[in-house]
């Protein structure tokens, strides 16, 4: 049995090394904010073939020290000019880390080839500068254009508490319709539709929104379905006729909240080559051996190439911070990712998959 005195002097030196690390901590310097903001969900997509020449839209997402909403600090290019009207700012993501910027373009800028350059900046005491862009192709010019689905972004992964429980779903369109068809299409080919308005006439630009809450049952049911793809049109009546043409479809995925949820990049974000990114991930709330972290290059159609780079990290690390050797090991294109628990039983878990591009 312990005595006294060496039972003391243990608890001694357990309040000591307490102490000491608190300290160390505390006297750890605070790692700057070394990397600029990035593009996420770029509207009309990058290298798509589109219809859309009245609005250009993009978010502006900075994880660390959030995005500098001043409209005087943020830049905007068509091929090579700033536009015409001026670009809408407004905070995104949280109202915190992020802007969404918006730019109506007018009729004379329509041209074959689009290329949209934004420059902008993080609030870090010293900021980082954002240069990046994106290009996309005007295939026709129509005085109709069909509606674009802005939320949710094209194959996300969308979970039932970062969702609040609910389907939401927004479009832009150039003039105003009092109904819309929304329909639904399954991995198994079957469809569905739901008529939706009347909706009020916003303006030069209409922007709207429909939301409905689901019971975690009811959201089961959905994630059951597999990938959905939802699109919408304009429509003259409930149960009549359409007025236009259906959007490019949303794919979208329903998923519960347990699997590790990536956390950042933002899917559909755009990366520079020059600056290393951050995968992080948010660990399961139950035991498992490993994490594996797989990363798949997508062809110019969406499938999957053979390369492919795998990760495996233990159980308490939940994020791969890139250096330039290795972010160098990844070949400028469209990829995707994700994060696959493995349990000591051998077995895999669920996971989702978010998309980026690297420049």
């Amino acid at each position: 049995m312990m005595n006294a005195n060496n039972r003391n002097r243990k608890i001694q030196l357990m309040v000591f090394m307490v102490l000491f690390i608190g300290l160390f901590v505390l006297a750890s310097p605070i790692e700057a904010d070394t990397t600029p903001p990035y593009l996420v969900n770029p509207i009309p997509a990058p290298e798509s073939i589109t219809d859309n020449w009245f609005i250009i839209q993009t978010d502006v997402l900075d994880d660390e020290s959030g995005v500098d909403p001043d409209p005087d600090n943020v830049f905007v290019f068509i091929n090579g000019s700033p536009p015409r009207v001026k670009p809408i700012i407004e905070p995104s993501y949280g109202q915190k880390n992020g802007i969404k910027i918006t730019v109506i373009v007018i009729e004379e800028i329509r041209q074959d080839k689009v290329t949209v350059t934004v420059q902008a900046q993080d609030l870090a005491s010293e900021p980082n500068i954002m240069v990046s862009e994106w290009s996309f192709y005007v295939e026709q010019v129509t005085q109709d254009p069909a509606p674009i689905i802005t939320y949710p972004e094209n194959y996300r992964w969308l979970e039932y508490d970062m969702e609040s429980g609910q389907l939401n779903y927004s479009w832009l369109s150039q003039h105003h319709s009092d109904y819309y068809r929304m329909r639904f299409t399954f991995s198994d080919s079957t469809s569905g539709s739901i008529d939706l308005g009347p909706f009020p006439d916003n303006g030069s630009i209409q922007s709207e929104t429909f939301s409905v809450e689901l019971t975690p049952e009811d959201w089961q049911l959905v994630s059951d379905l597999g990938e959905v793809m939802v699109d919408v049109a304009p429509l003259d009546h409930p149960g009549g006729n359409l007025t236009g043409k259906y959007s490019s479809p949303a794919r979208i995925s329903y998923i519960l909240d347990d699997v590790p949820s990536l956390i950042r990049p933002w899917h559909s974000a755009i990366l520079e080559s020059m600056h290393p990114p951050v995968f992080e991930w948010t660990p399961l709330n139950a035991p498992i051996d490993a994490y594996v972290v797989v990363f798949v290059r997508l062809d110019e159609f969406g499938g999957f190439t053979d390369d492919i780079k795998v990760f495996e990290t233990p159980m308490f690390i939940k994020a791969i911070p890139m250096d330039m050797t290795l972010w160098n090991q990844f070949n400028p294109g469209l990829w995707a990712w994700a994060v696959v628990p493995r349990f000591a039983s051998g077995e895999y878990g669920t996971f989702m998959m978010y998309r980026f591009s690297k420049n």
